[in-house]
Parts: structure tokens; C-alpha cells; sequence
């Protein structure tokens, strides 16, 4: 059984242009992965000003389909330059 089977909810890169900014309107990083129960961003510059348990809102946006989506999120990890963030 691999490590992927264990998961609750798959996850997928992101092929198109997303980038996360933080609730003061900073540039969070580029969204690299997602799935049902969360996202992964890598981060720009910001990495040090979170920790797991922190509860954030962030909005994604894809300025190639231009939209803009608003969430809840919680900090799970931190870890080479990466931001793993489940869905509240």
C-alpha cells in the first residue's frame, strides 16, 4: 500500500497560474497543490510568520480565468519554502 492510499482526499498540482495572498493583501506564493482537504503554496518570503495551528484567510486568484476565491484555512506545515494549509 503506498503513502497516497492513506490520504483522505487526493491531491493535484496545479497546472494554471494561482497565487495565494494573505488577509492584508501581501503576496503569500504560488499555489502548487490541492485537494479536498487543502492546498499546498509555495512560499515567497512570508514562510517565517506562520506556524502549524494558525487560522488564516486567504484569497487564491487565477488572473488567466479571472476569478478570486476567498477561504478559511488553518496551518498544518511549514517545511522547505512550502505552506501546507487544510480547509476550515
Amino acid at each position: 500500500m503506498s503513502f497516497s492510499e492513506h490520504r483522505q482526499f487526493e491531491r493535484f498540482p496545479v497546472l494554471e497560474d494561482a497565487v495565494a495572498y494573505s488577509q492584508s493583501g501581501s503576496k503569500l506564493g504560488q499555489v502548487i497543490m490541492v485537494g479536498g482537504g487543502g492546498m499546498a503554496i509555495h512560499l515567497e518570503d512570508e514562510g517565517g510568520k506562520f506556524a502549524p495551528g494558525d487560522r488564516l484567510q486567504i484569497t487564491v486568484v487565477e488572473p488567466s480565468r479571472n476569478l478570486k476565491h476567498t477561504m478559511e484555512v488553518t496551518v498544518v506545515y511549514l517545511r522547505e519554502g512550502s505552506l501546507g494549509l487544510e480547509f476550515v
